[in-house]
């Protein structure tokens, strides 16, 4: 949270980018490990099922989603451009 909010760069947007990706294959992954032998009981089993992989890993496409987007993106590339101004 700290980059995100306190560092600019391409590195911290790329950083957010890859981040973000890592967590959905986290997800989606844990979901087929889920599916072929399921985990024990544990609160977000027995409150959302397995839908928690899954919203997971759409929260996390939002994420890149909004990085994503150009008024964002040039937010994080602004130190960027002023260091080559």
């Amino acid at each position: 949270l700290f980059l995100i909010v306190r560092k600019t760069g391409l590195w911290v947007w790329t950083a957010v980018i890859v981040w973000n990706s890592v967590a959905i294959w986290d997800a989606l992954s844990a979901f087929i490990i889920h599916t072929t032998n399921p985990w024990p009981e544990f609160f977000m089993i027995r409150l959302f099922g397995s839908a928690m992989f899954f919203a997971a890993a759409g929260i996390h496409l939002i994420i890149i989603f909004l990085a994503s987007q150009p008024d964002v993106k040039m937010q994080f590339l602004k130190r960027l451009d002023s260091q080559v101004a």
